[in-house]
């Protein structure tokens, strides 16, 4: 349409591909154009928001086997490494710089 009224002109380039190679300053509809302020969108400042990232946290199966440890966590299936230490650290008993372990982990 504004290549018909002579305010750009379009050249193709490839078959299918057309460009604006010209733009009419001077044609009467560019100079006659004024933009209202209705027209424009005010872009508000974004607020510096930091893309988090996931938290990512490593979990270690409770098999059957291992089960009878973690009893007091009510069945649960998934349980973080610190668990897993303090459990086992728990069934651990350090008496005179010996270590004596408990019946479960030394069945397992």
């Amino acid at each position: 349409m504004m290549g018909q009224e002579g305010i750009v002109s379009i050249k193709e380039q490839i078959k299918g591909v057309e460009t604006i190679v010209a733009v009419d300053h001077a044609h009467e509809a560019l100079k006659n154009f004024h933009l209202r302020e209705d027209d424009v969108e005010e872009k508000k400042p974004e607020e510096s928001k930091e893309k988090e990232s996931p938290h990512i946290q490593e979990l270690y199966k409770v098999t059957a086997h291992v089960a009878p440890l973690f009893k007091t966590f009510n069945n649960c299936k998934y349980v973080q490494r610190n668990v897993v230490l303090n459990q086992i650290k728990f069934h651990i008993f350090t008496e005179k710089g010996t270590c004596s372990m408990h019946k479960l982990l030394a069945n397992m």
